[in-house]
């Protein structure tokens, strides 16, 4: 989705979340948070699936023994995905080049990220495209392989959030619910 017009609210900071308010009458505004969604998809393309609720604190755990806090592996892990690169990240966490290196070689190696990319490369290679898990077609920029995995990851990831909206509203009817 892109907003067009008016306020940004795919942004929107938790926090701020009371400023949308029903148009109904003793309505209520429930939102659904697709948890994770990128990175889960990443990781189910590498033959993976999470076990517990909170895949990054499941990383902390089962990659680095719960020495490497939740929201330092999901900085890293969203950095991964999404290009980031090393020196910028390297700053954000305040560690060393050996530590961040070991760091995210091992999340590179949980993900299969270097597999994935090749995949991916060869798949454009092949048919002068990529296929997002759903089958769309995705152009990638000519010498842009940092974009492949997240280009992928944030497609599939649209689609899956939209086939669940719509499987959720077939589900409840749209009887007194408005999707925003």
């Amino acid at each position: 989705m892109t907003i067009v017009d008016g306020p940004n609210i795919l942004i929107l900071k938790k926090t701020f979340r009371d400023i949308i308010e029903t148009s109904w009458e003793n309505g209520e505004i429930i939102y659904l948070d697709f948890s994770s969604l990128e990175a889960g998809i990443v990781l189910a393309e590498a033959g993976k699936y999470a076990e517990e609720m909170d895949l990054y604190g499941e990383i902390s755990k089962n990659q680095f023994g719960g020495l490497i806090p939740r929201d330092t592996v999901k900085i890293a892990v969203l950095a991964e995905l999404y290009g980031i690169s090393r020196s910028a990240l390297k700053i954000k966490l305040g560690i060393s080049d050996k530590k961040l290196s070991e760091f995210i070689n091992t999340l590179e190696n949980y993900f299969d990220i270097v597999g994935l990319k090749k995949r991916l490369r060869k798949e454009v290679d092949d048919f002068g495209f990529l296929k997002n898990r759903f089958g769309r077609q995705l152009q990638v920029p000519e010498g842009q392989d940092n974009l492949l995995v997240n280009t992928y990851a944030q497609s599939s990831g649209v689609d899956v959030s939209m086939i669940g909206f719509d499987s959720i509203l077939q589900h409840l009817g749209l009887d007194g619910i408005r999707p925003l």
